[in-house]
């Protein structure tokens, strides 16, 4: 081990840094969701039971998801663990290909380096959001993946996930309530609105529960949100990202460890992705009230949006992508 006066050289972080492996991470971490999301009463069943490492037992008891009292523990926790590492999986993709859109003898200390958030806010939205496609295109070929000619055919599906992570990461209120104190609720919900005895909008998933607010001082709005997600495209996203991430992760190695690695093996466009999944346009849905200081009855909003509102469903011959 080494002496902590020690002092690591470039190839040597580099080395490191390319041994780390965020998508083995992410993968079991979305394996975990899935599991306790699908199997409630196994998951209870084993909770009860009590989980031993060494002389540690844990039991949780009360735990019974059969009971009829909803949202149950599980519905709970994988409402908010979805939102929380989607999130994160996002902010993981974003930081590495900030690490490496431009050249560095050590990307890890490029992505170290910049500890603000709001530069690195400023430099996702700039930089990735408004930054014209050809400018993104040639980074994603020139710095992030090592594509060969099928590939880079797909270049546009690329930057179409790397957009919509950023679009995650900006439109953070919902993971900014679950890691600051974890002020934020979990369960299963549905939304009906119905406009002279028709449907307008309908939807059922996963709901999260939460404040925040706008503006300061006397101008300061406090709004209750509850949004609805859908698990499946949560899981869809997370595993699209450590697909992205290990891409960026081989192109870095073939550059600065002269490591042999295949082209890039490419991933389902996003609307392809909802499009499996059932999702063709999926809605992202809202219920938002505003909390009157004056205690009458609140403001209440209904907002949709889309993932990608401009999205038609994609075929996967990457020469339409």
């Amino acid at each position: 081990m080494p002496s902590p006066s020690s002092r690591l050289g470039v190839n040597e972080l580099n080395q490191q840094f390319y041994d780390l492996d965020p998508s083995l991470y992410l993968t079991v971490r979305m394996t975990h969701l899935a599991l306790i999301a699908t199997h409630d009463d196994e998951h209870a069943a084993r909770l009860a039971r009590g989980v031993e490492k060494d002389k540690l037992k844990l039991t949780l008891a009360g735990i019974t998801e059969s009971s009829p009292e909803r949202p149950t523990p599980s519905q709970q926790f994988a409402a908010v663990e979805a939102e929380i590492l989607l999130s994160h999986a996002a902010e993981t993709v974003l930081r590495y290909v900030y690490a490496h859109a431009e050249p560095s003898s050590c990307p890890w200390q490029r992505m170290a380096a910049l500890t603000s958030a709001g530069k690195f806010k400023a430099w996702v939205e700039n930089g990735l959001l408004e930054a014209p496609d050809e400018q993104l295109d040639n980074v994603l070929v020139e710095r992030l993946f090592v594509l060969d000619e099928n590939g880079r055919r797909c270049v546009r599906v690329l930057r179409r996930y790397i957009r919509e992570f950023a679009r995650l990461f900006l439109d953070a209120n919902a993971y900014n309530a679950g890691k600051h104190g974890l002020g934020l609720s979990g369960g299963d919900a549905a939304i009906d609105v119905q406009i002279a005895n028709s449907t307008a909008i309908n939807g059922r998933g996963m709901a999260l529960s939460y404040l925040s607010f706008e503006g300061s001082g006397d101008a300061r709005t406090w709004t209750h949100h509850t949004h609805l997600r859908s698990l499946e495209v949560c899981i869809g996203l997370v595993y699209a990202a450590t697909r992205l991430l290990d891409g960026i992760r081989d192109r870095g190695a073939s550059e600065h460890l002269d490591a042999v690695v295949e082209p890039f093996a490419g991933v389902a466009s996003l609307p392809s992705l909802l499009t499996a999944l059932g999702y063709e346009h999926t809605q992202i849905l809202a219920v938002e009230r505003d909390i009157a200081d004056d205690g009458r009855s609140p403001t209440v909003r209904v907002r949709t949006a889309r993932l990608q509102a401009d999205w038609a469903p994609e075929p996967l011959d990457p020469d339409s992508a």
